[in-house]
Formats: structure tokens, C-alpha cells, sequence
């Protein structure tokens, strides 16, 4: 199953050797990082979706907006609208409703990253 790591970590070097000791969790190439704000996003994905590794390779992040990080699988994303992958669903949903609530109809497993107000929220 894919990793992610979030941190607080001036020391880039430092964050790239943890993601590194991640790789056995996802492909080779599958790898994404980012620094939002104070924080460095760190993901590695093993696709089962959909393998292209444009839409595979996270953290996703739209413009100017917080980004977020998904590990997991939602089984009925189709049914919440035509989203290429079930990460871009849930990133896309979440930004719209400015809530989680609709989470609860989600049928798979998950875990999720994002900012509120500059703040991470897991």
C-alpha cells in the first residue's frame, strides 16, 4: 500500500532519506514531494486504479490551495462525480463541501491529509 509522511522538517536532506525507506511501499517513479507553508509532503504511491503515474503521484495540489495526500482505496468514487482517480475525487470534494462529512459514504479504506487555516488535518 502507498506511504505518506508529513513534517516539520527544515532539513530536506533528512525528509527525502525517510521517503526513501518507504520506497518498498509503492513503484519506482511513483514518488512526490512538496513543501507547503512550514511542512514537507512526502508520498509514494502503488497504484490500483489507475497506474499512470501523472495521476498516481501525489501530493495533489490545484493552483494556490492547501494540498493533500491519500493512501488507500474508495471503491464507489465513480459515484460522486467523473474524477480520474479516487485521490482527485476526495482532494476535489473536500475543497467543495469544506468538510468531511461526506466521507462517510465512502466504501473502501483511506486515510487522509490536508490543510485547514495552514494546519494540518490527519
Amino acid at each position: 500500500m502507498c506511504g505518506f509522511l508529513i513534517a516539520k522538517d527544515t532539513n530536506t536532506v533528512n525528509i527525502l532519506e525517510a521517503i526513501d525507506k518507504m520506497n518498498y511501499r509503492g513503484l519506482p517513479g511513483y514518488k512526490g514531494f512538496i513543501r507547503y507553508k512550514d511542512y514537507n509532503l512526502c508520498h509514494v504511491a502503488l497504484p490500483m486504479i489507475d497506474p499512470d503515474p501523472v495521476i498516481a503521484t501525489q501530493p495533489i495540489q490545484f493552483k494556490k490551495e492547501p494540498p493533500s495526500m491519500f493512501v488507500g482505496e474508495i471503491f464507489n468514487y465513480k459515484d460522486f462525480g467523473d474524477y480520474e482517480s479516487d485521490a482527485f475525487m476526495i482532494h476535489k470534494r473536500y475543497r467543495e463541501e469544506k468538510s468531511h462529512e461526506f466521507f462517510h459514504k465512502f466504501d473502501g479504506f483511506w486515510s487522509f491529509i490536508t490543510f485547514f487555516n495552514d494546519e494540518p488535518i490527519i
